[in-house]
């Protein structure tokens, strides 16, 4: 991942708690959070494991927690969603 990706820099700033409250956070945006976890899931597949509903779950909540810290932001169509994007990046990396 290149230090320009736009997302991991929302990332960085969403979860750095050494910016000040006073900086604006950014919206939490739900695209950018399932491609976070998308990312962390095609590891799963790579180590040959399948995608189980808890497995995907933490991938959301720990995404969703740099966003989000309420955790309330997502649902599981979004874990779904997640998931199927995982399966792509791992068959297209991978297939």
């Amino acid at each position: 991942m290149t230090p320009q990706d736009p997302a991991q820099s929302l990332l960085d700033l969403a979860g750095d708690p050494a910016v000040p409250d006073s900086v604006p956070r950014p919206k939490a945006e739900p695209g950018r959070a399932v491609a976070a976890a998308a990312r962390n899931l095609v590891t799963v597949l790579e180590a040959g494991r399948r995608l189980a509903a808890p497995v995907v779950t933490t991938a959301m909540r720990d995404a969703w927690r740099r966003l989000d810290p309420s955790g309330r932001s997502w649902n599981s169509k979004l874990c779904y969603d997640a998931a199927e994007a995982a399966t792509v990046l791992f068959l297209r990396e991978w297939g």
